[in-house]
């Protein structure tokens, strides 16, 4: 299991020991209110935390927890799940409502990103937004991920975003990654 770093974030999978923070950041409305999944209770919480504990032993990538790398508090969540419906891996990113506005989010997303598209060995990723979400839309814009079809749910609106891996290799250059500077443990 991979760990990174970037300036001012620490991503790595979830541990045992960080069950009760997992637990209060899917039951927080702000954070997880646009999400697909929604707020979670503690037991949807816990079979969502050990879902993501297995995935990273059955594909190598999942979802990080992402700590604030100067006080060590878990600031959110980025990576990569895979769908059951076949689209593939699906970028997830949410953070508390205290540290959005920061340019975190985007910070995260690069690095997933980069490692999605370098170590793992991925051809293609996708993201998937309520269209209502313009936060969460641009942040996937920024990231050079292009609306490729809008996905009508009842209700609601759902933009499917896809980035290839040839884009980005085209976009990011021979140089350091897109991302900006991040180290990998």
């Amino acid at each position: 299991m991979s760990e990174l770093r970037t300036p001012r974030l620490r991503l790595r999978p979830y541990g045992a020991g960080d069950l009760s923070a997992f637990i209060a950041l899917h039951g927080n409305p702000d954070a997880f209110g646009m999400l697909q999944t929604g707020v979670e209770s503690p037991d949807q919480a816990r079979r969502t935390f050990e879902s993501y504990r297995q995935a990273w032993q059955r594909f190598g990538i999942g979802v990080w927890a992402l700590f604030d790398a100067g006080d060590g508090r878990l600031v959110g969540e980025c990576g990569l799940r895979r769908r059951d419906d076949g689209m593939g891996f699906a970028l997830r990113y949410t953070l508390l409502p205290s540290h959005r506005g920061r340019g975190l989010a985007q910070e995260a997303l690069g690095a997933t990103i980069a490692h999605a598209f370098g170590a793992a060995g991925l051809l293609r990723i996708i993201g998937i937004a309520d269209l209502r979400n313009h936060a969460s839309c641009r942040v996937m814009e920024r990231a050079g991920m292009a609306l490729e079809r809008v996905l009508r749910r009842p209700g609601k609106e759902l933009g499917l975003y896809v980035l290839m891996r040839r884009d980005w290799l085209r976009r990011a250059g021979p140089g350091p990654s897109m991302s900006g500077p991040f180290t990998r443990r």
